[in-house]
């Protein structure tokens, strides 16, 4: 990997790492509604997913180099699962789904960690391109279920102790 591609890769996760962080200061409301934190990291997966299949098509028309798109599917997700952690921090958490979350963060970690020695090694294919962005989202797709089962979980608690409240979703 030459120098330009290592310096905007560099530049790339610092770029959305950022955004994150905004984000999740921006987003400090997400502590007072629990259904406001799911629909905030649905609408965010749902931006980068686009994203990274915008770069994705970009770079099979040989728009952008593989490196730059690989730099940027690997920050856009690890900004995201920094997202998701965010959101589950403030969320009420039961045991399991903090089991579930280190698990998922084990492994994408270590996805990622392949990804970066393959990519040093010069033996990168589509191939594995397309299975570590397919671990990644499914992953995802894996934490946002178990949120939106905790929050239902949550909902359904507290339908139990108070007969009055009515289930708005």
């Amino acid at each position: 990997m030459d120098m330009a591609a290592v310096a905007v890769e560099v530049e790339v996760v610092i770029v959305v790492e950022a955004i994150v962080e905004v984000l999740v200061e921006e987003l400090c409301i997400l502590e007072e509604d629990l259904l406001l934190d799911i629909l905030v990291v649905m609408v965010v997966f749902t931006i980068l997913v686009v994203i990274i299949v915008a770069f994705i098509i970009m770079a099979v028309v040989d728009i952008l180099e593989v490196v730059i798109i690989l730099a940027i599917i690997v920050a856009t997700m690890e900004a995201l699962i920094a997202l998701i952690m965010e959101v589950l921090m403030a969320a009420p958490i039961t045991p399991t789904t903090e089991v579930i979350m280190a698990v998922v963060m084990a492994i994408t970690t270590m996805v990622l960690d392949m990804a970066a020695v393959i990519q040093v090694m010069a033996i990168l294919l589509p191939v594995m391109v397309a299975i570590m962005l397919a671990m990644e989202i499914t992953m995802l797709v894996i934490v946002i279920l178990t949120l939106l089962m905790d929050h239902t979980l949550v909902v359904i608690r507290l339908v139990k102790d108070n007969k009055n409240l009515q289930i708005i979703y």
